[in-house]
Formats: structure tokens, C-alpha cells, sequence
């Protein structure tokens, strides 16, 4: 691309493809640095998105051509060719139809498209002949180029070579042979007489090497302003070529392609600046010293003029050649690499001002790199142009999003990490108008989840000061509701979908924060004297009430009031280290021996007493009425006296959360501890069925129950089919079988482990909906529709299943659904109740009927009490019946 030592020896170097005048954008230019390289503001203004048109990429026309074999002297260049072939990939790469490409070069078999003088000016005319008011012309050159500074002007004009270009060349002096000789014959035109003929009246002069290159060759200027002419609206030349002076002359900065020259509505980006070479490839002699391995020599990417080598990064297409110069392969591109390199602000479009940055930027680095020299790539455009609004494909997603959808969620993100030092609230907010599709894309997420942990935390420190403040002025219930709210922020259902472990990372940090801590070991200890000393009231009254019993010879309930008694002051002793009160014991004695005396056999059952409860931290279960014990734990779990204490002062309390990743689905349960409680209903119970008797029933064995119903996410990951009525990931599968149910859980025991999953026993499941609660439902005896889903009376229409676990009440243990949304079925048998007290019980035998607890959407509100009982046939399927997981530990 550069004629090397000039006159008067001439010769041609090759050294590499050159130009490429680039996409969109008005820039004015100055050759001689007047501005700085990187400095396009004065020509190119920030558009914003919405105001800038876009050409479509079926609009657009293309016109390659490529000079690398020349004739008579003039040096071969090695990758021309390569240049057009893989400008031509990228172009049809970002949605240009082929045929609207033209390609000019040696080898194309048809003679018309090889890239002479006449056939290059011939191709060009019907080109801008052809383009229209919608067109987008882009022109590119690959090949020599020189400058010649023409009698008469002050500035340069530009020119290109193609492959019949002259070094010498014999001109008529008549004048009627306009055009140049080929191979030293004398060319005339068709009014002229042959040349043997007409040698008396012409006389051949031999011009200069200068005059004959400039003679043979194509003027820029000449196809700058048949473009100006055309009708596309948007038009561009790039020539990657060198801009070598072919005479002497003082590089004062005052002579160049000016702005003056460059026709209206044209812009031209060529490989270098006027007096600069435009190189290719790499110099071995330069790259051996700092590789001496020759890999540079090697590397596709140099296998191109400098310029187009970044033009094509530019576009971010890859190709591989072979060592014969034919395509190895090209890869394809994923929506993630559609964002072009040049794209740096990530929005989607690319204009002038990105290609020229990233151009410019790195052929001067690999010029230097590769050759020891500098190449500046110009651009230059008549600012009346109107170019200045332009950005071209705008469409390219950015990370396989739409590019508006990505504008829309950078500018919402903006907002949020501008207002989250000052104003976590506005930041979380901000974040809700990121579009939902981009909640996963890595651009996003992290910062998503910054913010988000961010605000949570701010959330639960202003929680912990109120809870600090309750306490000091003695309000200790008020005082541990705050602080439980601080140790188990309420994470939106938003904030979940879009980061499923946000709540289990902010309970794990909460509950290991020291100062939280430090106030709930505080309220711990205010709420246990408290509890120790109702306790001994409540013990008190028991035993005074077990003697005015035993006066009336009402031995069985003087029995039980004195157990309770006992129980109660065990309990304390054990939280407080104080001595039982032995008269205790006396009377439980006095009652037995005057039963016997009666002849009265008494039920030595233990009473049911209260555990204390400590403050939740950290659970992550959703705070207020949610919170595991609470206020309500006087009645909580039956079980031997003084065990109470001692499981309330384990690791492992009641309601206590674990995580279960089953085929990458966070799975929470809760535990449930061993104990005893009345299953069934009390006769006066509203809305009793006849099989709630109500009976006694021991569980042994602490188990887990999940959370909340199995989500249709779950179990799209192991069944191939989700037949539920309404379909959504966070909605409760339904129109589920108790037979598929199984088929669901022996998939995911597959796995392994130490857990074994299972559907619960009807008694494991009304055990831990109750969570110690006696009433009608666990939040009472009275139905709340802000608790649970029921059908709404009022408008039908909103009725139907809601997202598992989306109400913030969760029963005492944590658990959530156990009344309404979808029926779960259990695994046991239905039949009737067994007489008398039970130990584990897991239904009858055999029969022809499942067990199904909760209730439904559907369902009437006596249906969704703790324990109404329901039954279907296991191949039974409902729009309202779905399951709940229960899980076993092997191990323990």
C-alpha cells in the first residue's frame, strides 16, 4: 500500500491492505493532529438513543474491491483479498443481504469484476447509480495509494491503484487519446485513426512516472463526489491505502484533503494520515525481536491491512485462515458476541465516534508493535453533512438482550447506584424498573445483589435500634418482635426470584452480627425470668386447684392438675436452677393413694407445658407473625417434663430453617421437633367433622416439613410433563396424583445423601401444622384470608392458587400454605382414628383411599381448618390438590 522512495527511482513496497472510510457519524477532521486523536466531540455529539434513526441492514449496499497482483513493476500486496472476503463476512454478519455486497478483485472469474481502471469506474457508476433515498452506501478500497500534488493547487488529491496502474506511460500529443497505454501500446480513442497511420499528424510523449500513475489510477476526489450526487442518504469511502507524497514537498501542516474538499453528505475515513504508510501484516524483523518464536508472524488476525484488521475486531468477527490463505472456519456468533468491540458504552448502537476510537486507538499500537512506525487513520466529513445524528445498527443486542430492554435496565441501574449511599430506599426501588429479563445477566446481577443486600441490612439495623430502644424503657415483648424482625428481614418475592440465596446469605450474616446478639442473649434472659415466673404462678394455681379437686373426690383432674404442676416447676428449675417444690410431689401421692382407696385406676399421661422460646436469629423466616415460639409458645409442644428447656436450649429449635438444593431449586424446611399433641378437633369445635376425634399422639422422631407446598419449578425439573390448571415456576404444582407424587420423590431420592424425602404421615403433617396451637386454625379459631388463600367471595375472578409461600404469615415452626392454596396429600391410608392414645401412628394398613390435609383455594372455610380430613382415590387428580415435602435424616 505504499510507493517507496519516490523519484526518481520508483518502486512499489508491499506492505499491507489499507483504508476503510467507517459507518455513521460527522466528524471534521484535521490530518495534522490540530485536534487531539481521540477528540471527535466537535463533530460527533451525544445523541440519545431514542432521538438517533438507525439504518436497517436490508438497506444497505456495499461496494468492496481489492488490488493485490498489479502488472508492470509495481509490488504484490499479501492480504487484499482478505481484507474485502472478511469485510464482506462481517457485514453479513450484522444483517446485510449478500446481494447487496459488491466485491471487485483478480480472481473473480468474471472479467467485468476484476479491479482495472475502466472496470472499477464502470462497477462504481452502476453502483451509485443504483442507490436510493433509503440507501446506506459504504465503499471500500484496498490496495495502493498515493498523493500527488497537482499543478496549480494547493492541496493534495488522493488517489488509488488499481491493478493496470502505470509507471509508464505514452500519451499522443494531439491529445485525441485521452486515456493511457497498457503494456506500452498507444491507446486511441474511437473518433482516432489507427496509430501507424496517424504518425505523420501525432507524436507519442513518454510522461513521468508520477504523471503516468496519476493517469492510470482512480481519484478519491472523483468517487467522493459521485457519491455527493447520489441519492443515499447516508454514504461513506474508506480507503485502506497508502497517502505517500510522489514529490517533494515541505510537511508544513498546511496542505492536506481538506473539509473544503470532502462533498456534502460524504464522510471519509482513510487508514492514515496524508504522508504516512498504511502497513499490513507483520515485520519479521521487528516482531523477531520481541518474539523470537515468530508468532505474530503466525497470527490470523495480522493476516489483513492494519486498518481493516481493526475495522473487522471492530465488528467482532472471527475468522481462522489456512496456511494457503482460504477460510479455515468463521465462527458463529452467539447473541453475547453480537455486541460488537466497538460498542464501549454497552448500549446497544454503534456509532462513528466508537468505531473511530477503537480504530484509531489500535493501528497506531500494532503499527508500532509490528513495524516500528506510526499510522494515524483519518477521518474527515463536511460538517453540514447532517451525519452528526447517525448510529448505525442499532439494533445489536447487547448480551442477547434487545437493546432497548438493556438502555432501559442501564439507565435504571444508574439511577440505583447513584442514590444507594445516600438513599438505600430510592435504590431498592430503582431497581424494580430494571426490566425482569435482565435480573440474570452478568452485567447486572452482581450489582443487583449489592444493593439488595445493601438495603436489607440498612432494613434490619433500623429494626435492631427500635428493638434497642423497646428494651430500655422495659418493653421486652415489643423489644424482641423488633429485634426478630431485624435477625429475619422480609425478602420480597421480587428480590428472591431474582437472586434465590439473597435470604439464606442475609440470615447467615445477620445471625452472626455481635451487637444483634449481644441485645437478644439480653432479651433472653428478661424474657425467661418473665416466663419462669409465669410458670410459677401457673404452677401454683394447678396445685391449688389439684387440692380443692381432690376435696371433692374429682381424683382424675386433681391428678392432672397436680402433673401439670410439676411439670411446670421442673421446667423452671431447669431454666433457672431453683429447687422444685417437693409439696408438689406430696400431693401427687395423696391423690393416687385416695383414688386407689376409691377404687379409681388414673391415667398417669404427662401434661402438656410450655418451652421457653427464645429470641429467632437469623432463621430467615419471614418476620412478625411468622416468628418461630413467640408469645403463643404457652401452649407449645407436649413432652416430658423438664425436656423443654433442654430443647430449647439446643442448636436446633423448633422451626429451625435448612436449606436443600434439589436440581439447582433451593428447597426450604423447617424443623419439627419431637413431642406430643391432641390430634383432631374438640366436640365443640366449629364446622367438626365426625372423623376428628380427638386422641393423643406421640411423635418420637424430629423431622423436617417443607416450607411450602412444591413449587411447579421443582418438579419441571424431574417430571417431563406440568399438567397444572395454572401455570407459573413460583405457583404449587396441581392436578398432581398421590401415584406421580411418588414417582416424583423416588426420582430425587435418587441422589443420595444423607436425607431421605417422603410425602408426611397425616399425623406429621396436622402435628406441624398445628406447631403447638389448639385452635380451629393455627392463627386462631376464626378464618383471616390475609394469613392464607381462600376464594375470594366478593370477586371470583382474583380467586385461584398463589405463589407458594407468597402470604408473610407463617405459623409458629415457619411454615407456611398449611391452610388453603392446594390439598397435600399425605401418605397414609384414609380410616378412622384409633382408639385411645398413639405412639408414631402412620395410618390404616391398606384401603382405597389417601389422606389429603389443608384444603384448598377452592375450599369452604371449615374445609381449611388444622383438622378437617380429606380423601380421593391415588390416581385422583384436581386443579386444587398438590403436596408438601417431607424430609428424614438417615444419619441421625
Amino acid at each position: 500500500m505504499i510507493l517507496q522512495n519516490r523519484l526518481p527511482q520508483l518502486r512499489f513496497a508491499a506492505f499491507g491492505a489499507c483504508a476503510a472510510l467507517f459507518l455513521s457519524a460527522a466528524f471534521v477532521g484535521d490530518l495534522f493532529g490540530q485536534w487531539p486523536k481521540q477528540d471527535l466531540s466537535r463533530a460527533l455529539k451525544a445523541v440519545p438513543s431514542e432521538q438517533i434513526g438507525y439504518s436497517s441492514a436490508n438497506e444497505w449496499r456495499v461496494f468492496l474491491v481489492s488490488s493485490k497482483d498489479y502488472r508492470k513493476g509495481i509490488g504484490a500486496l499479501a492480504y487484499t483479498d482478505a481484507d474485502v472476503e472478511d469485510l464482506r463476512l462481517s457485514f453479513i454478519k450484522l444483517g446485510v443481504k449478500p446481494d447487496n455486497i459488491i466485491v471487485m478483485r483478480k480472481s473473480d472469474p468474471d472479467f467485468n469484476m476484476v479491479p482495472t481502471k475502466d472496470n472499477i469506474e464502470r462497477q462504481f457508476n452502476l453502483f451509485v447509480g443504483g442507490l436510493t433515498e433509503n440507501s446506506v452506501a459504504f465503499c471500500y478500497l484496498s490496495g495502493h495509494g498515493f498523493n500527488v500534488k497537482e499543478s496549480g493547487e494547493s492541496n493534495p488529491r488522493s488517489y488509488y491503484a488499481p491493478i493496470d496502474a502505470q509507471l509508464e506511460l505514452t500519451v499522443l500529443e494531439s491529445g485525441k487519446s485521452e486515456r493511457g497505454l497498457v503494456a506500452g501500446a498507444i491507446e486511441s480513442t474511437s473518433e482516432s485513426t489507427p496509430a501507424a497511420s496517424n504518425a505523420s499528424e501525432s507524436q507519442e510523449i513518454a510522461l513521468s512516472r508520477v504523471e503516468s500513475l496519476r493517469r492510470t489510477s482512480i481519484s478519491i476526489d472523483d468517487m467522493l463526489e459521485k457519491l455527493s450526487n447520489s441519492r443515499a442518504k447516508f454514504k461513506w469511502l474508506s480507503v485502506d491505502a497508502c497517502c505517500d507524497y510522489l514529490e517533494s514537498r515541505a510537511v508544513d501542516g498546511s496542505e492536506f484533503l481538506s473539509v473544503d474538499n470532502i462533498p456534502t453528505g460524504v464522510l471519509f475515513f482513510q487508514s492514515c494520515a496524508d504522508g504516512q504508510s498504511s502497513y499490513e501484516g507483520a515485520d519479521t524483523r521487528v516482531t523477531a525481536v520481541d518474539n523470537p518464536e515468530g508468532a505474530a508472524a503466525n497470527d490470523d488476525k495480522l493476516k489483513h491491512g492494519l486498518f481493516t484488521k481493526s475495522l473487522i475486531e471492530a465488528l467482532n468477527i472471527e475468522i481462522t485462515r489456512k496456511a494457503d490463505g482460504t477460510i479455515q472456519s468463521v465462527s458463529k456468533l452467539s447473541d453475547l458476541e453480537k455486541r460488537t468491540k466497538a460498542d464501549s458504552d454497552q448500549d446497544g448502537m454503534i456509532t462513528l465516534q466508537e468505531i473511530v476510537s477503537y480504530v484509531q486507538e489500535r493501528v497506531d499500537e500494532d503499527a508500532w508493535r509490528y513495524h516500528r512506525a506510526h499510522q494515524n487513520p483519518q477521518v474527515r466529513v463536511n460538517s453540514e453533512s447532517g451525519l452528526d445524528d447517525f448510529a448505525l445498527f442499532t439494533k445489536l443486542p447487547v448480551e442477547g438482550y434487545d437493546y432497548k430492554i438493556w438502555q432501559a435496565g442501564q439507565t435504571a441501574l444508574a439511577e440505583a447506584r447513584k442514590l444507594k449511599e445516600d438513599d438505600i430506599y430510592g435504590a431498592h426501588e430503582a431497581l424494580a424498573k430494571i426490566p425482569e429479563a435482565l435480573w440474570d445477566a452478568d452485567s447486572f446481577s452482581s450489582e443487583i445483589s449489592e444493593i439488595q443486600t445493601r438495603y436489607y441490612l440498612f432494613v434490619a439495623d433500623q429494626d435492631y435500634e427500635k428493638a434497642k430502644r423497646e428494651f430500655s424503657e422495659g418493653n421486652i415483648d415489643e423489644a424482641r418482635r423488633e429485634l426478630e424482625l431485624a435477625f429475619n428481614p422480609k425478602v420480597k418475592e421480587s428480590d428472591l426470584r431474582s437472586d434465590p440465596k439473597l435470604a439464606n446469605a442475609l440470615a447467615e450474616e445477620l445471625a452472626n452480627n455481635s451487637e444483634y446478639n449481644k441485645l437478644a442473649d439480653a432479651i433472653d434472659q428478661k424474657l425467661q425470668e418473665m416466663w419462669a415466673s409465669n410458670a410459677r404462678e401457673r404452677a401454683k394455681k394447678d396445685f391449688e386447684s389439684a387440692k380443692a379437686n381432690l376435696e371433692r373426690k374429682r381424683y382424675q383432674i386433681a391428678f392432672d392438675d397436680v402433673s401439670s404442676a410439676i411439670a411446670l416447676d421442673e421446667t423452671v428449675a431447669e431454666l433457672t436452677r431453683s429447687p422444685r417444690v417437693k409439696e408438689y410431689e406430696a400431693l401427687k401421692l395423696q391423690i393416687r393413694g385416695a383414688a386407689a382407696e376409691n377404687g379409681s385406676v388414673l391415667e398417669d399421661a404427662k401434661p402438656e407445658t410450655a418451652e421457653f422460646a427464645y429470641v429467632v436469629r437469623g432463621s430467615g423466616a419471614t418476620a412478625g407473625e411468622s416468628s418461630i415460639g413467640g408469645s403463643s409458645a404457652a401452649l407449645g409442644t407436649s413432652s416430658s417434663a423438664g425436656a423443654g428447656a433442654g430443647a430449647a436450649s439446643s442448636n436446633r429449635k423448633p422451626g429451625a430453617l435448612r436449606v436443600i438444593t434439589i436440581n439447582g431449586i433451593d428447597v426450604r424446611f423447617r424443623w419439627c421437633p419431637p413431642g406430643e399433641f391432641m390430634m383432631g378437633s374438640p366436640e365443640g369445635e366449629k364446622y367438626r367433622d365426625g372423623d376428628e376425634q380427638r386422641h393423643k399422639v406421640t411423635i418420637t422422631r424430629g423431622f423436617w416439613l417443607a416450607e411450602t407446598e412444591t413449587s411447579q419449578a421443582l418438579w419441571k425439573t424431574v417430571m417431563t410433563g406440568n399438567n397444572s390448571r395454572s401455570q407459573g415456576s413460583v405457583l404449587p404444582v396441581e392436578i398432581v396424583t398421590w401415584d406421580e407424587c411418588q414417582k416424583f420423590i423416588a426420582a430425587i431420592n435418587r441422589n443420595g445423601g444423607d436425607v431421605v424425602f417422603r410425602l408426611p404421615s397425616e399425623a406429621h403433617w396436622e402435628y406441624a401444622c398445628r406447631a403447638g396451637s389448639t385452635t380451629a386454625y393455627s392463627f386462631g379459631d376464626d378464618w383471616d384470608s390475609s394469613k392464607a388463600n381462600r376464594w375470594n367471595e366478593n370477586d371470583v375472578k382474583k380467586s385461584g392458587t398463589k405463589p407458594v409461600g407468597s402470604y408473610d404469615y407463617a405459623n409458629a415452626w415457619g411454615l407456611k400454605d398449611m391452610h388453603g392454596n392446594v390439598s397435600e396429600w399425605c401418605q397414609d391410608w384414609y380410616g378412622s382414628y384409633p382408639a385411645g392414645n398413639v405412639v408414631d401412628p402412620t395410618g390404616p394398613k391398606s384401603g382405597d383411599r389417601r389422606v389429603r390435609r389443608g384444603g384448598s383455594w377452592i375450599s369452604l372455610v371449615g374445609a381449611t381448618r388444622s383438622a378437617q380430613r380429606d380423601s380421593d382415590e391415588p390416581s385422583h387428580r384436581d386443579g386444587a390438590v398438590g403436596f408438601r415435602l417431607e424430609m428424614i435424616e438417615v444419619n441421625r
